[in-house]
């Protein structure tokens, strides 16, 4: 995996996050502009109220996401950084406002103009094995999906989210299950879908 200070070249991207107790997936596709915000006609809805009616502006190139903070309240951040223009790459978080996601590579999986560029929910229609449903999991599992892709070992897992080992290992074992993974090898390479 290359590091984040390296430019990766990448077909499609997807934003991961969990917006009121609900995992949300939007796929990003190259040279197109997306809005961001609380608004309905923004491309991709994050009904949270620390995001702004209007709150960012997004573009994908070959190399990442620009970003344009369209003035928000909140603010928009790339890992703990506050822009008001900025860039994000794959492995890196953004938030707006409250809300953060994470940004994975899909590459070459879709090509440009198929399938809904907005949503990855249980009504897509993209292809079964390019992308894991993750539309079913509980908002607990949700939580602990959140932290596996950021590299816990399930022990600290348990830890930051007050549970015992054993609900914890439960919940990777469903994670896995509605990945069709066996392993935290499998799991990371079909979630950053390197």
């Amino acid at each position: 995996m290359a590091r984040r200070s390296e430019a990766v070249r990448v077909g499609c991207l997807i934003l991961l996050g969990q917006v009121n107790s609900s995992v949300h997936s939007f796929r990003l596709i190259p040279r197109r502009k997306y809005a961001v915000g609380r608004s309905s006609s923004s491309d991709f809805v994050v009904r949270h109220p620390s995001v702004s009616r209007s709150h960012a502006e997004l573009s994908v190139s070959d190399f990442g996401i620009a970003i344009k903070d369209l003035g928000s309240r909140n603010g928009t951040y790339v890992e703990s950084s506050r822009v008001v223009e900025g860039k994000a790459v794959p492995g890196q978080r953004l938030r707006f406002g409250d809300v953060s996601f994470l940004v994975t590579a899909l590459s070459g999986a879709l090509e440009e103009g198929s399938a809904d560029p907005t949503d990855l929910g249980a009504n897509s229609r993209r292809p079964a094995d390019h992308f894991p449903d993750i539309s079913k999991l509980t908002p607990a599992q949700a939580r602990v999906f959140d932290l596996l892709l950021q590299g816990f070992s399930e022990k600290e897992l348990a830890y930051r989210l007050g549970l015992s080992a054993n609900t914890v290992h439960h919940h990777v074992s469903a994670i896995y299950r509605a990945m069709c993974v066996s392993s935290r090898a499998e799991f990371m390479a079909r979630a950053q879908l390197k």
